[in-house]
């Protein structure tokens, strides 16, 4: 294993929201590559807590790959990279990604020589070299990928070997092409696992979830207008596309059982393969009555984007597909946790009413909190919020200060702090103060 030494170290992190730009630095390639334009970019968002004294990490590097037309500047707002302990990449597609006919390409789709349209095997790969060259970098590659790069999320697994030591990927609203076997330029261009006949790629754990109803990606496969006509392209159905995965990952029966979502018609099926490496985890979401907007659903509270993401990343890191039954991720994810666990009055008597909140911390410390039990109790995820009343909760909730003369209005007047500090909210069982409260005419 190689030592880096500081002075050596091109390893650094970033603040929240305010990556870096890993194409910018003299040592990345990745933007050099053909088909790219000066649109080219790659942010990297490196949280402080993945870089070790030795100029290394072993956390996760996660891409984030948007969709056609999209844009990579998103992803450092909603990413959460900074909670999980992930290192973030967040690169720019020339008009979307090259998976298909595209007006803007200049070759056939089967020129495979091509040099003048993006390659996007080889771009992934220079990126991963990129990063992989700033330190002594152990950590696992994962691809999250909306749309048409989820459309690339599933190719780039399909090719995934030394250039691509991809572990897993989210593939969300879309599934494997069924027809051509290789589309576009180089050799990281295979479209299924089967097409690489006797040289298979490597194993990868795969997330996917789509929308039943989706008029753009069909669910049962297909056209799509995304092809542009060019109809030599065909669409696996989304249950062929994932039996192809467990075909590949050595994967036999599945199960499913029905789940709650908040889009559509509010019902999801998940379907789990059983795999004997049980490292290798291969799940699907059928969401009923969703199109192709199901990357924004809630699965069991969970949100697709990235909470659910990131729950498959931590059970491919544990290489289990289980996950841990004593620690608070069990009683539900980070977002239902704090809006729908971690919530209602502690106390039902008492002077000051007081309401629960979910612990301090980031969004993975939270849900890898240890419980004294496999079934954990309320106290050991969520904290007992301070008593309310009029010098701490304002007409919407806790705020720093309290009710203000603003929240009286003209014709009532703040009642002195001293009288304030020992009255108790009313408003909404407790949980907030009310002008007749904290206020006098």
């Amino acid at each position: 294993m190689p030592w880096f030494s500081a002075a050596a170290c091109d390893l650094k992190s970033n603040a929240e929201r305010k990556p870096q730009i890993l194409s910018d630095m003299e040592l990345s390639s990745a933007c050099l590559g053909p088909g790219r334009t000066n649109n080219c970019e790659v942010e990297l968002d490196v949280p402080s807590k993945c870089i070790t004294s030795t100029c290394g990490s072993t956390c996760p590097i996660v891409f984030y790959l948007h969709g056609a037309g999209g844009s990579n500047n998103g992803f450092k707002f909603g990413s959460d990279v900074h909670d999980y302990g992930y290192i973030g990449v967040y690169p720019q597609g020339e008009n979307g990604w090259n998976t298909g006919p595209k007006d803007t390409n200049n070759c056939d789709w089967d020129e495979f020589d091509c040099n003048e349209d993006p390659d996007e095997g080889d771009f992934i790969a220079d990126i991963i070299a990129d990063v992989k060259s700033l330190g002594d970098m152990s950590g696992n590659v994962y691809i999250i990928g909306i749309s048409n790069g989820g459309a690339l999320a599933h190719r780039l697994a399909v090719n995934a070997g030394d250039s691509l030591p991809i572990k897993g990927i989210v593939a969300v609203v879309t599934q494997l092409l069924d027809s051509p076997p290789r589309s576009g330029p180089g050799v990281l261009n295979y479209n299924y696992p089967k097409a690489k006949g006797n040289n298979p790629g490597s194993k990868v754990s795969v997330l996917n979830v789509m929308g039943v109803a989706d008029d753009l990606i069909p669910y049962e496969g297909g056209y799509s207008d995304v092809f542009e006509g060019e109809t030599k392209f065909q669409l696996m159905s989304a249950m062929k596309s994932m039996t192809a995965w467990a075909e590949h990952n050595e994967c036999s029966s599945f199960t499913n059982k029905n789940v709650d979502t908040d889009m559509g018609d509010r019902t999801a099926k998940f379907y789990t393969w059983s795999c004997s490496d049980k490292s290798i985890i291969v799940e699907h979401y059928a969401l009923e009555g969703v199109g192709h907007g199901a990357g924004e659903a809630e699965i069991e509270g969970i949100a697709v984007e990235f909470d659910l993401a990131a729950d498959f990343i931590d059970r491919c890191e544990n290489n289990s597909d289980e996950p841990n039954t004593n620690t608070c991720k069990s009683k539900g994810w980070y977002s239902y946790l704090k809006n729908k666990y971690c919530v209602g009055r502690v106390n039902k008597k008492g002077k000051f009413p007081r309401f629960w909140k979910i612990k301090e911390g980031t969004k993975k410390e939270v849900l890898n909190m240890e419980c004294q039990k496999k079934n954990c109790k309320k106290i050991e995820c969520c904290d007992k919020g301070l008593p309310r009343k009029c010098t701490n909760t304002g007409n919407e909730g806790l705020v720093k200060g309290g009710f203000t003369q603003e929240m009286c209005g003209n014709k009532w007047t703040l009642l002195p702090y001293q009288d304030r500090k020992n009255i108790a909210c009313a408003g909404k069982n407790g949980e907030i103060c009310r002008k007749r409260d904290c206020c006098e005419r």
